[in-house]
């Protein structure tokens, strides 16, 4: 099926393609059969995290392995995303790296970051992980492998956090007992704020049509909201955007 609706896309019968299947056979579905754009030698997977300033975050699971151009790539791309579904009209990107001096990381993220450097961005450098939803930046480039693990990381400790807050107020205490009433609706709104069925899924950017991976357990709701995220990315364009992103580079 997902083979199916990415031919469809290709042949123009659909505007977009989403999937909560396989994430490896949606991306080799959408390289394939829907096409990368011209210039884009790897795909990746985008995903927007919603701890404090909202971010992009890319890879997050397509690429566990890439070399220095792709991450240059991954910044142009996330980029535009954070134009069409944040709002930011000159998105600030950051490379996620182990410190923030210029030299630190692997080969990877050093060559990287000359590329980045170079690339049509407005790139601030290295960034780590606890510069996550601060406003650092709007958009962190890694590899799918460390994006993937920052991703599930995140995922985790809002959950645990959530469960450790019900734990609390669970507790026979007459002062926490009078509080509840206008403690509980700020931790619903909490929880849903971090709720991967709110936020749709995650886009595979670098492709000639839109598509979205959704969560693998996605509820109904999930679904519905990955379909709308995927209907947001057609109607503003954004594979427009990064083809016209990539060309300036």
């Amino acid at each position: 099926s997902i083979s199916v609706a990415a031919r469809l896309v290709a042949e123009g019968a659909a505007a977009g393609l989403v999937s909560a299947g396989s994430t490896g056979a949606t991306v080799a579905a959408g390289a394939i059969l829907v096409g990368r754009l011209p210039g884009v030698a790897r795909p990746a997977l985008a995903g927007i995290f919603p701890v404090g300033h909202p971010t992009v975050v890319l890879d997050i699971g397509a690429n566990l392995e890439v070399h220095p151009e792709h991450l240059a790539q991954f910044g142009v791309m996330g980029g535009a995303l954070a134009r069409v579904y944040l709002g930011v009209e000159d998105p600030v990107v950051g490379l996620l790296n182990v410190g923030e001096e210029e030299g630190k990381g692997r080969s990877l993220e050093r060559e990287a970051f000359a590329l980045l450097a170079a690339a049509p961005l407005r790139f601030i450098g290295n960034v780590e992980g606890r510069d996550l939803g601060r406003g650092t930046a709007d958009v962190f480039v890694t590899d799918g492998f460390t994006g993937n693990v920052l991703l599930k990381g995140v995922e985790r400790m809002a959950s645990a956090v959530g469960q450790s807050l019900l734990a609390v107020l669970g507790e026979e205490d007459p002062a926490l007992q009078a509080a509840l009433p206008a403690v509980l609706p700020r931790l619903a709104g909490l929880r849903e704020r971090f709720d991967p069925d709110v936020h749709g899924g995650a886009h595979l950017l670098g492709l000639r049509g839109t598509v979205v991976v959704a969560h693998g357990s996605a509820s109904r709701r999930g679904v519905a909201n990955a379909l709308a995220r995927a209907a947001e990315g057609v109607e503003r364009g954004l594979a427009a955007q990064i083809e016209a992103g990539l060309s300036r580079g």
